[in-house]
């Protein structure tokens, strides 16, 4: 909406208010801010990315959710599981996924202005929303790491401080309690999984698969590897 209309101050002002109160109850320590835009939702996002923060004390960090395309899994499925399906369906499949197409498209264009800006960026994939703290993920659950490039390790860190908080480990209390309890190095959290992406087409999975084994000994991360050519 318009900065200039009265009604999109009160979205804006009520959106910050019910982020606020969240944190709030997630214990969370920070800043909440709304962007509005007449444009693209991208422009907004770019936005607040630049202008939030002072200085050296701006985030170097996006987290974003990845979208689920669902036109795109159900043209998969019809096409292997119906081969005679009727022509209407299969029009109806590829106007569906000519939008899901247009939203990757425009997904694909926020990553790739975020990058350009220097920032790391983390995709939350396989679930609608993101734990609470009194959540317990059930049997510890699974993080799945897609190692593209190395990047001095945070995207090991991450994953690895996340796996050991009580929402993985089990150790909230069902009736929403915690137990407070000190990180310790050898407390079972969540499963790890590491997917490591061959960077070129002459790199050898092998010797990728035990540089990764290595490194993660070396600091002591317990992950089980996989190498994706």
């Amino acid at each position: 909406g318009r900065i200039d209309h009265h009604d999109t101050i009160r979205v804006i002002q009520r959106s910050k208010g019910l982020l606020m109160s969240q944190m709030k109850r997630e214990g969370m320590d920070g800043f909440a801010e709304v962007s509005t835009t007449n444009g693209r939702w991208f422009e907004a996002l770019w936005s607040a990315v630049i202008h939030t923060g002072l200085g050296p004390l701006s985030p170097n960090t996006i987290l974003l959710s990845l979208p689920i395309f669902e036109a795109f899994d159900e043209t998969a499925r019809a096409l292997e599981t119906s081969e005679d399906a009727s022509v209407s369906n299969h029009s109806s499949l590829s106007i569906a996924c000519e939008g899901d197409i247009s939203r990757a498209q425009e997904y694909l264009r926020t990553i790739n202005g975020i990058l350009n800006l220097g920032k790391a960026v983390i995709l939350f994939k396989g679930c609608p929303s993101y734990p609470k703290n009194e959540d317990v993920i059930p049997k510890r659950g699974t993080i799945d790491i897609w190692w593209i490039m190395h990047d001095g390790g945070l995207l090991l860190l991450l994953p690895f401080l996340l796996s050991r908080h009580p929402v993985w480990t089990g150790e909230n209390d069902p009736t929403g309690k915690k137990k407070r309890k000190r990180l310790r190095i050898n407390q079972t959290g969540a499963k790890l999984r590491l997917f490591a992406v061959t960077a070129t087409r002459d790199e050898c999975p092998e010797r990728l698969h035990e540089a990764v084994v290595k490194h993660l000994e070396k600091v002591r991360i317990q992950a089980e590897v996989r190498v994706i050519e």
